[in-house]
C-alpha cells in the first residue's frame, strides 16, 4: 500500500534535506513551499526523484488552507504530515504499509535538540500494535493520561484526511495537529504503534518552540477548537478533555 509525506515549509531549507531523506521510503514526498526567500531551490535540486515540489510564489493568505490542494492531489492510502525540521525513523513507513487500512496511526515520538540529542520520548504505552475503537479512543482522551495524540510520528488514511478537510481542518490553526488527529481518532478509531516513529526539534524557530501564547490567545483558540469539534460531531466530554490537556480555556 502506498504512503505519501507532506512537508509544508517556509525558510527552513537548512533542515529540509534531512526531513526528506528520512522519509525516502515513501512513494510520494510533497514539499509545499510558502514563498520561501532562502536557498530552498538549491536544496530541491539535490532531492530524490519522488519529491513533488509545490511553490506558492506569493505568501499564501492562509498557508494551512493552501495544504488542502496538496492532500487532495495524492491517491496514496496513508498520508504523513511532518514539519521541515522533523524526521521519521526507518521503521515507520514499513509499518504504515502493513497497517494501511487503519484510519489513524500513532507512534511514540522523540523530542530532540537542534543537534539531534534526545530530550525525551513521548510514549503511546503500547507493547504491540494496538487497534483502538472510537469508544476506546474517546475514553483514552477523556482520561487523566497525557494527551500524546498529535501529528508527530502519525498518519491519516486518505479518506480520513478528506473528512478533516471537508470540515475545514485549517480553521484549527496551530491545533490542526493535536485537535485534528485526536478528533479523527475519536470518530474513526486508530492504531497505536509500539516504537518511536519520528522526532521533532525543540528549538527557537521550530514547531516545538516554547509557546508565547497569552491567556487571551489560549482562550481564543479554545473557543475556535470547541466550535470546530462540535461541528465535527466530537462529544462535549472529549472536547472538554482535549482543550484542558492543551491548556486552552
Amino acid at each position: 500500500m502506498s504512503v505519501a509525506v507532506i512537508i509544508p515549509i517556509r525558510n527552513m531549507a537548512s533542515t529540509l534535506e534531512r526531513a526528506v531523506l528520512s522519509a525516502s521510503g515513501a512513494d510520494e514526498i510533497h514539499v509545499v513551499d510558502d514563498a520561501s526567500t532562502d536557498n530552498i531551490s538549491e536544496v530541491i535540486q539535490r532531492l530524490p526523484s519522488n519529491v513533488i515540489y509545490w511553490r506558492w510564489p506569493i505568501k499564501a493568505r492562509c498557508h494551512l488552507e493552501a495544504l488542502r490542494t496538496v492532500y487532495h492531489s495524492t491517491a496514496c492510502r496513508q498520508i504523513i504530515g511532518m514539519g521541515a525540521d522533523d524526521f521519521v525513523m526507518p521503521q515507520l513507513i514499513p509499518a504504515l504499509r502493513e497497517h494501511a487500512e487503519s484510519p489513524v496511526i500513532f507512534s511514540d515520538y522523540a523530542v530532540v535538540r537542534p543537534d539531534e540529542s534526545v530530550l525525551g520520548v513521548i510514549q503511546q504505552d503500547a507493547a504491540e500494535p494496538t487497534p483502538m475503537t472510537p469508544d476506546q479512543m474517546r475514553a483514552r482522551l477523556q482520561s487523566n493520561r497525557n494527551a500524546t495524540e498529535t501529528g508527530i510520528g502519525s498518519s491519516l488514511r486518505n479518506d480520513v484526511a478528506d473528512w478533516l478537510w471537508d470540515r475545514d481542518w485549517h480553521r484549527l490553526g496551530p491545533h490542526m495537529d493535536s485537535i485534528g488527529y485526536a478528533s479523527a481518532a475519536a470518530a474513526f478509531g486508530c492504531l497505536l504503534l509500539p516504537f518511536v516513529g519520528a522526532a521533532y526539534t525543540w528549538g527557537a524557530v521550530s514547531y516545538g518552540r516554547e509557546s508565547t501564547a497569552s491567556q487571551e490567545d489560549k482562550s481564543k483558540w479554545g473557543k475556535v477548537c470547541r466550535e470546530w469539534m462540535a461541528a465535527a460531531g466530537v462529544d462535549q466530554h472529549t472536547a472538554d478533555a482535549l482543550c484542558r490537556k492543551r491548556a486552552m480555556a
